[in-house]
């Protein structure tokens, strides 16, 4: 008999999530001992999942249209109760760092976002007189989400650095800890380091999504480092996953970039994956990652990236990763003339070492949900 999981994807809305989504998809459809029930809200990125699956014998995906924060709390502690009850369900997997009050044993929740978990952050809203937006955007949902964490047993994080974050705010010395990898990575993926003519045009790619404007995001430090960059003495073009209209309507944008900038808008992940080419640099601001989707797959796709210099860096990265210091963009644009400076051999192998750290990290990591699931179901004589 098949063990049955009801696996809680509500919260999932953005690329990056839904990549790591559909990598979990893709590992459980193999399984001939899970019966799996996704509940997942309805947008224009998941609707092709569903499809997907339509056929599936053992996942059936399930979608709610209501999207509002206090609706999913309602529908995630009643409806799930109901529906746990019903089916028999043996494990419920919340996969976006929500949980149930009802249950303890019975959950495995997926950290993906520290927005929740960092002091650093908190420190940055503070240090910026931005108390009430702190409240709003974080304090409060972290005190709801502490709150639903404290009867969880079992978590999964993508990287060892969101253990200490998440230990900051929660006591873990009772929970049992997954460090899973959430993207393939084989010598095989692993691309040959794209060709830099650096004495060329240069491409500064800097990807983001719709919630640039957020604190952690940190833009300011790529607008003014692309603004300083005008008094060197170099060719570029700055390629953004914004529209016109966004940066527009951004107090912080310099309107002398308009003739370097591309607009690219919201592009999708094919899309992205063509834009790592050769003589390409890839930027990245963000104050806090779990991962930082764009910057792995930068690396796997042979591009050389530049990164904060902050401790999910390193431990994410490697600690041959290019790095500049947070809120300096007078660094930034230092860091971006000192790889315009390496000579083409240079950067190869800096991106070789990228590569082989992340091939090397990931696989010390579970390689599958399947396995997880297997882990707790012995631990709690499920089988």
């Amino acid at each position: 008999m098949k063990s049955k999981i009801l696996f809680n994807a509500l919260g999932i809305q953005d690329s990056g999530g839904i990549s790591v989504l559909i990598k979990t998809l893709s590992e459980l459809k193999i399984s001939t001992r899970y019966k799996i029930y996704v509940f997942l809200y309805r947008n224009s990125k998941t609707t092709d999942i569903g499809d997907h699956y339509i056929e599936s014998t053992n996942i059936d995906i399930i979608y709610v249209n209501n999207k509002s924060f206090i609706y999913r709390l309602l529908f995630e502690n009643i409806y799930y109760y109901y529906f746990f009850r019903k089916y028999n369900i043996d494990i419920i997997y919340n996969f976006s760092g929500s949980a149930q009050i009802f249950y303890r044993k019975h959950q495995l929740v997926k950290i993906q976002n520290i927005l929740f978990y960092s002091k650093t952050l908190d420190a940055i809203y503070l240090s910026n007189n931005k108390y009430f937006e702190w409240i709003k955007k974080v304090k409060a949902k972290r005190y709801i989400f502490l709150l639903m964490l404290r009867s969880v047993k079992y978590i999964e994080i993508q990287s060892e650095h969101v253990k200490l974050n998440v230990g900051d705010f929660l006591s873990i010395e009772n929970v049992r800890m997954f460090v899973k990898s959430d993207f393939i990575v084989s010598k095989r993926e692993l691309c040959e380091p794209k060709k830099y003519r650096l004495s060329e045009k240069i491409t500064i790619l800097y990807i983001v999504g719709p919630h640039y404007n957020l604190q952690h995001k940190n833009i300011e430090d790529f607008i003014y480092s692309m603004s300083q960059l005008e008094n060197y003495n170099i060719d570029y073009e700055i390629k953004i996953t914004l529209s016109r209209e966004q940066l527009k309507e951004y107090p912080s944008w310099k309107n002398e970039l308009d003739s370097r900038t591309q607009y690219l808008g919201y592009i999708s992940h094919e899309k992205i994956i063509q834009l790592f080419q050769d003589n390409c640099i890839l930027i990245s601001t963000s104050i806090i990652e779990t991962l930082g989707l764009h910057v792995i797959e930068a690396i796997i796709n042979g591009v050389i990236a530049i990164v904060p210099e902050l401790n999910y860096s390193a431990c994410v990265y490697g600690n041959d990763v290019r790095t500049y210091k947070l809120f300096d963009p007078e660094s930034l644009s230092s860091e971006i003339i000192n790889v315009i400076h390496m000579d083409e051999k240079e950067v190869k192998i800096t991106i070789s070492k990228n590569q082989e750290y992340l091939f090397n990290s990931e696989h010390s990591k579970h390689r599958s949900i399947l396995h997880v699931f297997d882990i707790i179901q012995k631990e709690n004589n499920y089988v």
